[in-house]
C-alpha cells in the first residue's frame, strides 16, 4: 500500500504492473493528481490485475492542451481497480479502456469536454469508453458519470461501448451528458453483446 498525504501532484502516473494499492490519507477532494497534458494522468497498460489499486484521487487533465496533447485521464489496457475517485476536466475520455477489463466503482466522472477535431481519436469526449473484448470485462457499477459533452461526430456521451463484450453496467447514475452531433447521451453501444445494463438512473441526457 502507498498510502499519498492530502496535496496537489504535478505529475503523470503509471502503475507499470505493480500490485500495489495507491489510496489517498484523506479522499479525492482532498488529494490531487494534475496531469501535464503530455500523456494520460494514470495509466495501466503493463498486465495489471484487480490488485492494482488507485483509490480516492482527483484526475484531471490541462485545461487548455495543444491539439497534439489530448489525452484521457486514465488509461487502461489491463484489469485493474478504480475506486472512488473524482476524475473531472479531462480534455479526452475520463476513463479510456483499450483492450482492457478494469472494475471500475464509486467515481464521480464529470466534465469531459473537448473542441479539438479528433485529436483523441474516433471516440472523444465520452465519461467512459470501453473498447475491445477483454478477460475478465469490463465492471462499471456505483459510479456518477455527469456533464460529460461529446463534441465531435461520435456517439455516447456518458458512456460508449465498441466491441466490449460481456461488460456490466450496473446501479450507476447518467446525468447531463450530451453528444451535440451523434447519439445516445447516456449511452451508446456497438459490436457488444451478452452485456448486462441493470439498475441504472438515466436523467436529462
Amino acid at each position: 500500500t502507498v498510502l499519498v498525504a492530502p496535496g496537489t501532484y504535478s505529475e503523470n502516473f503509471n502503475f507499470k504492473g505493480k500490485a500495489i494499492t495507491v489510496v489517498s490519507a484523506e479522499g479525492a477532494a482532498n488529494t490531487i493528481i494534475q496531469g501535464d497534458g503530455t500523456t494520460a494522468v494514470v495509466t495501466f497498460d503493463q498486465s495489471e490485475t484487480r490488485n492494482s489499486v488507485l483509490n480516492g484521487f482527483t484526475i484531471q487533465g490541462v485545461s487548455n492542451p495543444s491539439p497534439s496533447e489530448y489525452y484521457p485521464g486514465v488509461l487502461v489496457g489491463s484489469a485493474p481497480t478504480i475506486l472512488n475517485n473524482i476524475i473531472t476536466n479531462n480534455p479526452c475520455n475520463g476513463i479510456d479502456v483499450d483492450f482492457g477489463g478494469p472494475l471500475i466503482q464509486g467515481n464521480v466522472i464529470s466534465n469531459t469536454n473537448t473542441s479539438n477535431n479528433g485529436s483523441c481519436g474516433s471516440f472523444t469526449g465520452s465519461g467512459i469508453v470501453l473498447v475491445g473484448n477483454y478477460s475478465p470485462a469490463s465492471i462499471v457499477i456505483g459510479n456518477t458519470i455527469i456533464h460529460n459533452q461529446h463534441a465531435v461526430d461520435y456517439d455516447g456521451g456518458g458512456l460508449l461501448m465498441w466491441a466490449a463484450e460481456h461488460s456490466v453496467i450496473e446501479s450507476n447514475v447518467f446525468a447531463e451528458n450530451a453528444t451535440p452531433t451523434g447519439e445516445g447521451g447516456g449511452i451508446a453501444t456497438f459490436n457488444s453483446d451478452a452485456m448486462i445494463i441493470a439498475k441504472n438512473l438515466f436523467y436529462a441526457n
